[in-house]
C-alpha cells in the first residue's frame, strides 16, 4: 500500500511536468526516482510513468524521450488506455515538431486530439489545440494559430488549468509582436502574467519578461530590454531547457547588434549557434546562422560572413516552408552588395520579398482580430453571467445576514441592559468608595493645614517678638551706641521676617500654578553684594566665617526673574547659616558655560553654597526637597524653603546638585542659564554710586505713593540723597502734575484709589498731552510680588520693578541707573 502511495505521488509529478510543458521540472534524482518505480507499478500507471518520463527528457534526450514515449503508447494501445494513448501521441508529435518534421508532427497532435475528445480527457484536448497552435504558428498560418490558440485557452480557463492558459496567453501575445502590434502584445503578455501571480514560478515569469523585452527593443528602449534579456537568461540557465537558453542568448545580441557593438554581440550569437547545433533546431539554426553572418559583415570579417551566410542558406533550402529563411536572403543580399554584385544582390533581395509577402497578407490579419474579437466578447459574456451568478449569491447572502444581525442585535440589547445595571452598581460602589476616602483625605488636608498655620504662626512670631521688643528698648536707650545696637537687632528680625513672608508667598504661587518667570534686567553683581551683607552680618552675629568668591566672567548685567533667582540663592544660604553652628560658611559664583541661541549671548551661572554644618545622609538628601519637616528642631523655616528651591529650579529649566557627607557638612550647587547683557562699552560708562548729592539736586522726581507711611519713607530717603520730589497721592494727581512741569523720573505704586499706577503710566506712554514725558523712566514700586502683574507692568511701558519693603541701597542704586541710562540716550 505504502508503495502504490509513492507512485500516485510521483505520477501526479510527472502529470504536473507534462502540463507545465517544462523540461527541467524534475530534478535527476527524481526522473530516477520514476524510472526505479516501473517495476513496481501495474499497467495503467506504468503507460502514466513512461508518458511523464518522455515529457521531462523531452528537452534533454530526445532519443530516450522518444522511447518512453513509444513505450506508454504500446502500452495503452494494449490496454486500450485511451488517455495514455492520447498524451504519448501529443509528447511524439511534439519531439517530431522539434526535429522539424511538421507533418509528421501535425498527424500526431491530431490523433492525440481526436483520443482526447474521444476519452473526456480536456488536459490533454487543452495541450493538444496548444501544440497545433504551436506547428501553425511555425508554419506562418497566423489566422490557425489564433483560432487553435483560443480553442486551447478556453478549455483551459474552463477546468481552472491557468497555468496552461498562461501560456497560450503568452504565446498569443507573441503572436501579435510577429503582426507588430506591440499594444495587443503587451496586453496578452501582462494577462499572462496576472495568471502566474502567487505562483512563484520563477521560471514562466522569466519567459514573460523575455517577451515584454522584445516589445522594448523593438520601441527602441535597448538598456531596458537588456534589463529583462539578462534577467530571463539567468533563470533559464538554472531552470529551463536549451530552446530558452539559445532564444534568450540570441536576442540580447540582437539588442548589442541594433546598438552597433558587434564584438559584445558576437559571444551571445556563437553560445546560442552552439546550442542549437546540439539540439538540431533548424529553425534557431537559421536565425542564428543569419545572425552570425550580420554580425561579421559589420566587423568586416568576409570570409566567416560568408561562412554563415552559406549554412543559412543550405537550412532555408532544405526547409523551404520556413517563414524565417527571409532574414538569410537578406543577409546573402548585404553580403553580395558588398562584394559589389548587384545581380545576385537583386536575386536575394526578391527571394526575401516573396518571403515577407507570403506571411501573411490584410484579410488574414482581419481574421486573427475577428477571431480575437469574438474570443473576447465570450470572455465578457462569461463574466457577465458569472456576475449575475455572484449577484444573486450575494442577495442571499445579505438576507441571511440580515436576519443573523437581527436576532444578534436582541442579543446584544439584553447583554447592554445586564451590562448597564452591572456598570450602575459597579459606579455606585467606587462613588461610594472615593466618598470615603475623600471625607479621610480632607480630614489628612484639615489636620495638615492646621499644623502648617502653627508652624507659621510660631515662625512669623519669632523675628516679629525680636522687632516689637528691641523696638522697646530702643525707645528706652539712653546712649547713641545702644541705640545703633537695637536697630541693629530690629534690621536683623526684619530681614528674617521678610525672607519668611516671601517664601510662604513662592510657595503658595507655585502651589496655585501662578509663578511663571518674568525676565527682567537687573545688576546681578549689585544683588549678590546685599546678599553677602544680609547673610556675612548673619554669620558674624553667630561666630561663623563667611566667604564669599564671585569669578572673573560673571556677567553684571543680565536678563532673568531677578526675585526667583534671589529667592533660591537665599534659601540655600539660609539653610547653610542655620543648620552650621561652627566653622565656614561658603558661596562661590561663577560661569560654568556660554553660548549664543537667536542672537542672545546666554550664560550658565553655577552657584555653589558650601557649609561645614552636620551634613546629610542619604535617605535625608532624597527627601529635602520634598517639603518634609526641617531636620534639626534648632532650623527655622516652614520646611518649604529647599522645595521652593527645587521647584524653581525646574521652573527656570535648571539644575540643583546635592553633595553631602555626614559629619563634615553639605555642598548645594545650583546652574541656572540666564541671558547675558553686558557690553564691551559697559566699562566706559561712569557709576551712579559716584553722583554726590550736588549732582542728584538737579532730578525732579515724583512720587505717586498713597500710604502716608511710604510717603514720609520716601521723602527721607530722596531728600537725604539731595534729589527734588514731589510726592502725589494717585494715578490722576500724578497726571496733573507732569500737565504743569518736567520731571526726571517718577516711582510709581501700582494699587492706588481713584486711578492705579498701571492706567496712569499707559496715559503717559500714549495720550499726545503727555508727548514730552512719553519716556520718562518709571519705577514700580508696589508691595504685590506677582508674576502676572509684574508683567503687566513691563508690556504697559515701565522701566524697571521694585518690591515692598524697600531696601533702599536697592531704591537708590535703581533711580541712579535709569537717570544715567536717561542721560546716555
Amino acid at each position: 500500500m505504502r508503495v502504490f502511495n509513492y507512485l500516485g505521488r510521483f505520477i501526479w509529478i510527472a502529470l504536473l511536468c507534462l502540463l507545465f510543458n517544462k523540461a527541467n521540472a524534475q530534478s535527476e534524482t527524481e526522473r530516477d526516482s520514476l524510472e526505479s518505480l516501473l517495476p513496481f507499478a501495474n499497467d495503467l500507471q506504468r503507460a502514466d510513468i513512461l508518458n511523464g518520463l518522455a515529457n521531462c527528457f523531452r528537452s534533454i534526450d530526445t532519443t530516450k524521450a522518444g522511447n518512453y514515449a513509444r513505450q506508454a503508447y504500446a502500452l495503452s494501445n494494449k490496454l486500450n488506455y485511451c488517455k495514455g494513448k492520447a498524451t504519448s501521441e501529443i509528447i511524439i508529435g511534439i519531439l517530431e515538431k522539434n526535429q522539424n518534421n511538421l507533418v509528421v508532427a501535425k498527424q500526431h497532435y491530431l490523433t492525440g486530439l481526436s483520443l482526447a475528445l474521444k476519452c473526456k480527457e480536456p488536459h490533454a484536448v487543452s495541450l493538444a489545440y496548444h501544440s497545433l497552435g504551436n506547428l501553425a504558428y511555425m508554419q506562418g498560418d497566423y489566422s490557425k494559430t489564433m483560432r487553435y490558440y483560443i480553442a486551447s485557452v478556453k478549455i483551459s480557463e474552463q477546468i481552472g488549468d491557468f497555468p496552461r492558459a498562461a501560456r497560450t496567453y503568452n504565446n498569443i501575445g507573441t503572436l501579435y509582436m510577429d503582426l507588430n502590434n506591440l499594444q495587443e502584445a503587451e496586453v496578452y503578455y501582462l494577462r499572462s502574467l496576472e495568471l502566474y501571480k502567487g505562483t512563484k514560478d520563477e521560471l514562466i515569469v522569466a519567459e514573460i519578461e523575455n517577451n515584454l523585452a522584445s516589445i522594448y527593443k523593438k520601441n527602441n528602449y535597448d538598456l531596458k530590454a537588456l534589463y529583462h534579456y539578462s534577467n530571463a537568461l539567468e533563470v533559464f540557465r538554472r531552470l529551463s531547457n536549451a530552446n530558452d537558453i539559445s532564444s534568450a542568448l540570441h536576442n540580447i545580441g540582437l539588442v548589442y547588434q541594433s546598438r552597433k557593438q558587434f564584438k559584445k554581440a558576437l559571444p551571445y550569437f556563437s553560445e546560442a549557434y552552439k546550442i542549437d547545433v546540439r539540439m538540431r533546431n533548424s529553425t534557431s539554426l537559421l536565425l542564428e546562422s543569419s545572425a552570425m553572418a550580420n554580425t561579421f559583415l559589420a566587423l568586416g570579417q568576409m570570409d566567416s560572413a560568408i561562412y554563415y551566410a552559406n549554412l543559412g542558406l543550405e537550412i532555408a533550402n532544405r526547409n523551404p516552408k520556413l517563414s524565417e529563411s527571409g532574414e538569410i536572403y537578406n543577409t546573402q543580399a548585404e553580403i553580395y552588395l558588398k562584394l559589389k554584385n548587384q545581380a545576385k544582390a537583386d536575386y536575394f533581395f526578391k527571394l526575401k520579398k516573396q518571403i515577407d509577402q507570403s506571411l501573411i497578407d490584410n484579410s488574414k490579419k482581419t481574421e486573427i482580430g475577428f477571431v480575437a474579437t469574438k474570443f473576447e466578447n465570450e470572455r465578457k459574456e462569461q463574466k457577465l453571467k458569472l456576475m449575475a451568478k455572484e449577484n444573486e449569491i450575494s442577495q442571499l447572502k445579505i438576507a441571511e445576514q440580515a436576519s443573523a444581525i437581527e436576532r444578534r442585535n436582541i442579543l446584544l440589547i439584553a447583554t447592554s441592559v445586564i451590562i448597564f445595571f452591572l456598570l450602575l452598581l459597579t459606579g455606585l460602589i467606587i462613588f461610594t468608595f472615593n466618598l470615603n476616602k475623600k471625607n479621610k483625605l480632607f480630614e489628612l488636608s484639615s489636620k495638615a493645614k492646621s499644623n502648617m498655620l502653627q508652624q507659621i504662626n510660631h515662625e512669623i512670631r519669632t523675628p516679629l517678638n525680636g522687632i516689637v521688643g528691641m523696638s522697646q528698648l530702643a525707645l528706652e536707650s539712653k546712649t547713641f551706641s545702644e541705640l545703633k545696637d537695637y536697630l541693629t537687632y530690629i534690621k536683623l528680625s526684619s530681614d528674617e521676617l521678610m525672607f519668611l513672608l516671601n517664601n510662604l508667598i513662592t510657595y503658595l504661587q507655585l502651589d496655585r500654578k501662578e509663578a511663571y518667570p518674568v525676565a527682567t534686567p537687573f545688576d546681578f553683581l549689585e544683588a549678590l553684594e546685599e546678599l553677602f551683607r544680609i547673610y556675612g552680618f548673619q554669620c558674624k552675629h553667630k561666630g561663623l566665617l563667611f566667604n564669599q568668591m564671585v569669578y572673573p566672567g560673571v556677567p553684571k548685567q543680565i536678563n532673568a526673574d531677578k526675585q526667583k533667582l534671589i529667592n533660591m540663592i537665599q534659601n540655600l544660604m539660609s539653610n547653610a547659616v542655620k543648620l552650621c553652628d561652627k566653622g565656614v560658611v561658603k558661596i562661590e559664583v561663577k560661569q560654568s558655560a556660554s553660548r549664543v541661541k537667536d542672537g542672545k549671548r546666554l550664560s550658565t551661572l553655577q552657584i555653589s553654597v558650601i557649609d561645614e554644618g552636620p551634613g546629610l545622609s542619604e535617605k535625608e538628601i532624597k527627601q529635602i526637597f520634598k517639603g518634609a519637616p526641617q531636620i534639626s528642631n534648632r532650623a527655622n523655616g516652614f520646611g518649604i524653603g529647599l522645595k521652593n528651591v527645587k521647584e524653581l529650579c525646574d521652573l527656570m529649566k535648571g539644575h540643583i546638585e546635592v553633595i553631602s557627607e555626614k559629619g563634615v557638612g553639605s555642598s548645594f550647587i545650583l546652574e541656572v542659564e540666564v541671558e547675558d547683557l553686558d557690553r564691551p562699552e559697559d566699562k566706559f560708562k561712569g557709576k551712579s554710586g559716584e553722583n554726590t548729592i550736588g549732582e542728584h539736586s538737579k532730578y525732579q522726581i515724583l512720587v505717586v505713593e498713597d500710604n502716608q507711611l511710604n510717603q514720609r519713607l520716601f521723602a527721607k530717603i530722596l531728600e537725604k540723597e539731595g534729589y527734588q520730589f514731589v510726592i502725589a497721592d494717585n494715578g490722576l494727581k500724578a497726571l496733573s502734575y507732569l500737565k504743569e512741569k518736567s520731571f526726571d523720573l517718577i516711582l510709581m505704586d501700582i494699587r492706588m484709589p481713584e486711578m492705579d499706577g498701571i492706567e496712569a503710566t499707559h496715559h503717559i506712554r500714549t495720550r499726545d498731552e503727555f508727548a514730552m514725558d512719553r519716556n520718562i523712566p518709571i519705577l514700580a514700586v508696589t508691595a504685590h510680588d506677582d508674576a502676572i502683574e509684574k508683567k503687566k507692568c513691563f508690556d504697559v511701558g515701565m522701566n524697571d520693578y521694585l518690591t515692598k519693603p524697600i531696601n533702599k541701597a536697592i531704591l537708590i542704586s535703581k533711580i541712579e541707573e535709569l537717570l544715567t541710562s536717561r542721560a546716555f540716550k
